[in-house]
């Protein structure tokens, strides 16, 4: 069984701009004056953005390919966007 330390080097950047994105995100939605609907949903997408990149980490540990390092460096846009859409499709967001 390979341990943690057998990950590919190429997953430190775009997992580092992932969490810069995360981090300017929760800060901007945790400041508006919506009664925090808005960070719910950030949060929301935070934790499916995580959920895909373990779960492309687990399937590629050491050869990621360009749309692994992509989906995980610009992927919470996008999760982020349907996570907007799922939250006011359910009524726990917006």
């Amino acid at each position: 069984m390979r341990g943690i330390t057998s990950l590919s080097p190429e997953y430190r950047k775009a997992t580092e701009f992932a969490v810069a994105q995360q981090f300017i995100a929760f800060v901007v939605t945790s400041l508006l004056l919506d009664g925090g609907m808005m960070l719910r949903v950030t949060l929301y997408a935070i934790a499916s953005h995580w959920a895909v990149i373990l779960v492309v980490i687990i399937r590629r540990p050491t050869s990621p390919t360009l749309f692994d390092l992509l989906l995980l460096g610009f992927g919470f846009i996008p999760v982020g966007v349907l996570a907007y859409i799922i939250a006011g499709l359910t009524g726990r967001g917006v």
